[in-house]
């Protein structure tokens, strides 16, 4: 018997996939892609970024924020906050800044812009920490060589100026950011200020007791008694902000001289070599000794050991000094007399100038 074939039956299914956005005059949304793309919707007030793959920490913006899509923007440096900008203690030439590191990996790198007119001019903080009209390789440098959390100085600057700066990183190629936020400080005038005080009798320093009151433009020592040593003082008080400090010199128009030109003798220190008082004065002696026992030239503590005098001089020698900006330093100065049965009675007088140099 035959056998009868089946007839091929062949069935034939035609899909069709029909995906409906949501949508109206105010929203529509749409399907993301896949993969480190991105999408995005629009109407007249909404608008959707979708996006499936790494997405930027830090990236978004409108007039405050940015939305970056994509791998790329995992790799970008974080744009850093504002900086601390300041002037601590009056400088008129520098100024004291501290990079925010925002979070960025140690290697990452900080340039900084600064202006002194509001941006019409812009240039930048060299790695020497002057100032630059040009952003060389060599100025992009760490927050370690920005000096970390101790910050640094910006140097070189002018008195009496407003200056603003502001940050951007790097940590890769193509990953520099945009400026962060700026903050701004001042420089001040240069200054010195400087005042003689007199010192009451009584007073006890540098190893002596003063034996007569002094005021700001004389010292009377009175009637003198024979071989008795008489010491008084005054105090010397200086305020600058001069980046190097200052120096202080003392001189006399001439030695003590009375109506008949006898002359009061000085001691035989000098301001170099300060010597110690004369165990026996046989007509007179006097000199001065300073506080300062730290002078700038010189043997600089020739004037530690106390009961140490030196002559005055017509030229100005140092009796106080500092290698920086100071805030009401003071100096004692202390003046010595002893006269001998040899010395001529009268009434001796001579001029102590004091000259206060601020070394800017």
């Amino acid at each position: 018997m035959p056998v009868r074939k089946s007839p091929n039956i062949v069935v034939l299914f035609s899909l069709f996939f029909v995906m409906v956005f949501p949508a109206s005059s105010n929203y529509e949304l749409k399907g993301y892609r896949m993969g480190s793309g991105s999408s995005t919707t629009d109407s007249s007030n909404y608008s959707i970024l979708g996006v499936f793959g790494e997405e930027a920490e830090g990236m978004d913006e409108s007039s405050n924020y940015e939305l970056g899509a994509g791998e790329i923007y995992a790799l970008q440096a974080n744009v850093p906050d504002q900086p601390t900008f300041e002037n601590e203690a009056s400088y008129y030439n520098k100024l004291h800044f501290v990079v925010d590191a925002s979070n960025n990996p140690t290697d990452a790198l900080f340039a900084i812009a600064i202006t002194d007119d509001d941006w019409s001019t812009t240039n930048y903080i060299q790695d020497n920490n002057t100032i630059g009209d040009t952003l060389g390789s060599e100025d992009y440098q760490t927050y370690a060589d920005w000096g970390s959390a101790a910050g640094e100085y910006v140097v070189g600057l002018q008195s009496d100026t407003t200056y603003k700066i502001k940050i951007k990183s790097i940590h890769g190629d193509y990953t520099e950011t945009r400026y962060g936020p700026e903050a701004s400080a001042a420089t001040v005038n240069p200054n010195i200020t400087f005042s003689i005080s007199g010192v009451s009798s009584g007073t006890v320093t540098e190893g002596i007791t003063t034996d007569v009151t002094t005021s700001a433009t004389a010292v009377d020592f009175g009637e003198l008694s024979f071989e008795t040593k008489t010491e008084a003082a005054n105090i010397l008080t200086v305020n600058t902000n001069a980046v190097s400090g200052y120096t202080s010199l003392v001189l006399h128009g001439g030695v003590m001289t009375d109506a008949k030109s006898n002359t009061i003798e000085q001691v035989s220190g000098t301001n170099a070599s300060p010597s110690g008082w004369p165990g026996s004065v046989q007509n007179s002696a006097y000199g001065y000794h300073t506080s300062d026992e730290s002078l700038g030239t010189g043997s600089a503590t020739r004037f530690v050991p106390d009961n140490t005098y030196a002559q005055f001089d017509t030229t100005g020698y140092e009796v106080a000094y500092a290698s920086g900006p100071v805030s009401n330093e003071q100096t004692t100065v202390v003046y010595a007399i002893e006269t001998g049965y040899g010395q001529e009675a009268g009434s001796y007088t001579h001029t102590l100038t004091y000259i206060v140099t601020g070394v800017f």
